[in-house]
């Protein structure tokens, strides 16, 4: 009898301590005594007016369970001490649980932690995120420091009890692979349901393919089975399909349907570029990176495949670099890069790691003038978050051949909780090549009876080109030649044969000249071509000068702030009209309608539009109408 007794008792205390409340749900007493859902263990003595559940000692806490899907989370706290703090000093958490036992901190109050508890003030929080899988709610007295905490005017509303498709994130990017070297890389989402009456399916959009598992098993369509309605929360793996020509694949969505429940959707951003996307570190190894600890506290460190630096609890300040090799960026146009990134416990006053770059390593990063890149950064959280993407980083305004790139880690070194541990995965740099600037097919210089020499050359196809440069020496030494021209003879950029044409006169009879032509590209790199000879008092014939052909050129500089120099040429008088249009095709400004001389011309445009009002950073195209002739060009604004 005494065994059935006590069996009978605990059943009884079971269905005490963990009866269900419905929501929605309030509460503002003391103590829970009987109250259906909520327990407690350890508060103090209540206070008198709301606020009256007072947590006075280290673990003292009051957990809430209750049934159906939490949406809205209010109550009221209060720190109590007779002091001049601003702030309470202890610790105290928030938590969510799904099953009782795992909790996870929603929010934790401390000296610079959550919002600030001032001494005798009652404070109303609200919360808004909690995981639809939730079903405890914890308020716990981690570590009492001076004083005690009180909780009261308790506030969960549920969420409608129809069927629902969750999907976490919406969104997924930087999805790129070079042509014919997919698929790309994998990332995922996560997905659940609740009250459902079917299973969820799921359909990839024509550019991507789905899984369940990561690193195989890619298709179109999946099926995800719920049990008793719900969906517990699974990973859905996603990457760019192999086999796709070079383009962006933007806005494509994947698509979860359930039977009477709201259709939901992740959307897909990626690109694929004409030359393979180089993986900067993989991770398996260090590919060339290297290490380097201004601090001598702690640095990064090659795990078993990714890079990591943790100096969580750290009581020394840290400045440790992640350092590439040297990258020439002068090699490629639209470059782009990104990366993978993990955080847990991002320090409060020194919250991320940087991502950098330089053109001028110095061999100490301390002493190295460094450039911040813009990036997506992982939200600060108490547990190791899933992998966050930094999101595809233009490159197009870096230029060189000696970059580097770094991420310098900082941490305040002030203790336990305001450090933070970081993992690097996957920078993965794309672009693509630039195609040769010049392709020279003649170049000649001949003594005219006038007594000048005429230096043409003819060149097949330009690209990105400035223009030229002639050098000239009486011996064959190019490092002592001197120009002989001072302003750039500028180039027409076009696919076709162009022909070019220059007379130098300062010349002394019957001396052997030697020149050297020197392209220039809009990057600044430059190439020689020759030498070619000349003897002048020699009997030469005459050698034609080529005319002008009329031809829009490429601005310079560009990209441009605050104003460019369009150039063209006229072989005859025209009426000439130039004007600039935005992407959508609207007109931004007319910068020549008139009648124009033939010859080499140009105009400025200063970046304002035709009311005179600055134009937003992008890109523009401006085009050239002189009778039958039409050219358009694009010309990008950076600011």
């Amino acid at each position: 009898m005494k065994r059935l007794g006590f069996i009978a008792i605990l059943l009884l205390l079971i269905g005490t301590i963990w009866g269900q409340a419905s929501l929605p749900f309030a509460y503002d007493a003391g103590k829970p005594t009987a109250t259906l859902g909520l327990t407690h263990t350890g508060l103090g003595t209540d206070y008198s007016s709301s606020p009256k559940m007072k947590f006075d000692t280290t673990e003292d806490n009051l957990i809430l369970f209750f049934t159906g899907t939490p949406d809205v989370l209010t109550f009221n706290i209060k720190w109590n001490k007779n002091t001049s703090e601003p702030r309470f000093p202890g610790n105290f958490e928030l938590l969510e649980s799904s099953n009782g036992i795992d909790y996870t901190t929603v929010q934790l109050y401390n000296s610079t932690t959550g919002t600030a508890l001032p001494n005798g003030t009652v404070i109303t929080e609200t919360f808004t995120t909690l995981n639809p899988s939730t079903r405890y709610i914890k308020w716990l007295y981690t570590a009492k420091s001076n004083g005690n905490i009180a909780i009261g005017a308790i506030s969960l509303t549920g969420i409608s009890s129809s069927p629902s498709i969750i999907v976490l994130p919406n969104t997924l990017s930087s999805f790129s692979y070079g042509e014919g070297s997919g698929p790309s890389s994998e990332q995922s989402f996560m997905v659940s349901g609740m009250n459902l009456t079917e299973n969820i399916s799921i359909t990839a959009p024509e550019s991507y393919e789905i899984s369940l598992t990561s690193g195989s098993d890619f298709t179109n369509s999946l099926n995800i089975p719920q049990l008793d309605g719900t969906v517990e929360s699974t990973p859905v793996y996603v990457r760019l399909k192999s086999g796709l020509l070079t383009a962006t694949y933007n806005s494509e969505s994947i698509d979860l349907i359930s039977a009477g429940a709201p259709s939901n959707a992740v959307i897909c951003n990626g690109l694929v570029t004409s030359i393979p996307s180089e993986n900067l570190f993989t991770g398996t190894d260090n590919n060339g990176w290297m290490t380097y600890s201004v601090s001598s506290n702690k640095n990064w460190t090659l795990g078993s495949d990714y890079f990591s630096i943790n100096a969580y609890g750290g009581d020394v300040a840290s400045e440790d670099y992640l350092i590439s090799p040297v990258y020439n960026l002068d090699a490629y146009s639209n470059e782009n890069i990104s990366f993978n990134s993990v955080t847990q416990y991002t320090d409060i006053t020194n919250p991320r790691v940087e991502f950098l770059y330089t053109d001028n390593y110095t061999g100490n990063p301390a002493t190295t003038i460094w450039t911040p890149l813009t990036a997506t950064w992982p939200e600060s959280t108490s547990i190791l978050s899933e992998v966050t993407n930094s999101g595809i980083i233009s490159l197009t305004g870096v230029h060189g051949n000696n970059i580097r790139f770094a991420f310098k880690y900082t941490s305040s070194g002030t203790g336990s909780g305001t450090s933070s541990l970081w993992r690097i995965d996957d920078v993965i740099l794309a672009g693509d090549p630039f195609t040769l600037p010049v392709e020279l097919s003649s170049f000649n210089a001949s003594f005219n009876v006038s007594n000048f020499v005429s230096i043409n050359w003819t060149t097949q196809s330009e690209e990105n080109m400035l223009g030229y440069y002639i050098h000239r020496n009486e011996t064959d030494d190019l490092s002592s030649a001197i120009r002989i021209n001072n302003e750039v003879i500028s180039a027409h950029n076009q696919p076709t044969a162009q022909n070019y044409t220059h007379k130098d006169v300062e010349l002394e009879k019957n001396t052997t000249y030697y020149y050297w032509l020197q392209s220039a590209d809009l990057d600044g790199t430059t190439e020689f071509f020759g030498p070619v000879t000349v003897k002048t008092g020699s009997t030469t014939p005459d050698t034609p000068i080529i005319g002008l052909t009329t031809n829009l050129k490429k601005a310079y500089p560009n990209p441009f702030n605050p104003s460019t120099t369009i150039s063209f040429d006229l072989v005859e008088s025209s009426f000439v009209n130039i004007e600039v249009f935005n992407l959508k095709g609207q007109l931004v400004k007319t910068l020549v309608n008139r009648q124009v001389e033939a010859g080499n011309q140009s105009v400025v445009w200063n970046g304002l539009d035709n009311n005179s009002k600055p134009c937003t950073s992008g890109v523009y195209f401006y085009r050239m109408s002189a009778g039958k002739y039409q050219s358009t060009q694009k010309i990008i604004m950076m600011k």
